[in-house]
């Protein structure tokens, strides 16, 4: 008798996925309230003189910002789908 297919590790099990869906986490806040704040707090984006090190983890920091702001903006969008699937449903 074969086994079950596993998920992929980076799947999100069923805990994960009831509080994204929830509403419990939310990447937009964690986005805006706490990396956003902590960068400000340190400004990567304005120090100058960081070698060639230092350059590239400062683009390599902007591309994991907008690749996260994409994936914020897409879970607000998916977020507002549910709920309105959600209120259509009652």
């Amino acid at each position: 008798m074969s086994q079950p297919a596993r998920p992929p590790a980076d799947s999100p099990g069923p805990r994960r996925r009831r509080i994204r869906n929830e509403g419990v986490y939310d990447l937009r806040p964690h986005l805006d309230d706490v990396l956003m704040r902590v960068l400000r707090q340190w400004p990567v984006f304005d120090e100058t003189g960081l070698g060639t090190d230092g350059e590239k983890a400062r683009e390599e920091l902007a591309a994991f910002l907008a690749k996260t702001e994409a994936t914020a903006a897409r879970f607000v969008e998916r977020w507002e789908e549910r709920r309105a699937r959600a209120a259509a449903a009652r």
